[in-house]
């Protein structure tokens, strides 16, 4: 091992103790850059602030479907049926007709979901 080290000359030296430094910076630099994310409510990160309020809007949609779960509400969320929510939820959709009658609502919740392209 001496006998290789003996055989670097000076500009070898340099050149590889150069490229271990723009090594680590590039290194540093990504780790850095990455953990500049934003963080949901959720715990979901973004990139940009824009990003993250989108996705609050729309978790915000969902969870007031979510907190409409009880059978006996009577109100509809965002024109939602609660007999299409406690399906959705609780007994799922077992026949083809079932499914059909309440394409409207899924169309609501799909038009609450395609609000933004963030989640691509």
């Amino acid at each position: 091992m001496p006998y290789i080290l003996s055989t670097i000359n000076i500009l070898q030296a340099l050149g590889i103790g150069a490229f271990g430094l723009i090594l680590t910076a590039f290194t540093l630099y990504f780790l850095f850059k990455q953990s500049k994310s934003i963080q949901a409510s959720d715990g979901t990160r973004f990139s940009t602030e824009a990003q993250c309020r989108e996705y609050e809007t729309i978790l915000l949609k969902i969870n007031s479907i979510y907190q409409s779960m009880d059978p006996n509400a009577q109100s509809d969320t965002y024109g939602i049926q609660s007999s299409f929510i406690s399906l959705l939820f609780d007994k799922g959709f077992k026949e083809p007709k079932t499914l059909i009658k309440y394409k409207n609502d899924f169309q609501i919740i799909t038009d609450i979901l395609n609000a933004s392209n963030i989640l691509d």
